[in-house]
């Protein structure tokens, strides 16, 4: 089997996520994933032209954007926006401590 059509053989991604906000060192996003157990992990610093950064959920890690570098592969290879970042996040937050194939009972939430 070609390694390109391979699904496991394929590196890790993550959410690429771009807001004017993200330039700040200090922006409540980054707050947010350190309160939410997110830990840095990039050798490279902050960048204030950087308007975007990098989230892997499953390992809950995250890096600033960096000039010039794509860090992963991002997810359908674009960027999203902070709110669409939230809405997938609350989703999968739902799922946490369930095995993979585990659906939690249908209340009223639709899906």
């Amino acid at each position: 089997m070609d390694q390109e059509k391979n699904i496991s053989r394929q590196s890790a991604e993550a959410f690429l996520i771009k807001d004017e906000s993200l330039k700040s060192i200090n922006a409540s996003f980054y707050q947010w994933l350190r309160e939410n157990g997110f830990s840095y992990a990039w050798r490279k610093g902050h960048y204030d032209v950087c308007d975007w950064c990098f989230v892997n959920i499953t390992r809950k890690l995250f890096a600033y954007g960096t000039p010039g570098i794509g860090i992963v592969t991002p997810i359908g290879n674009h960027a999203i926006t902070l709110d669409e970042f939230y809405q997938i996040y609350n989703i999968y937050e739902k799922y946490r401590g369930l095995e993979a194939l585990v659906m939690p009972p249908k209340d009223d939430e639709k899906y």
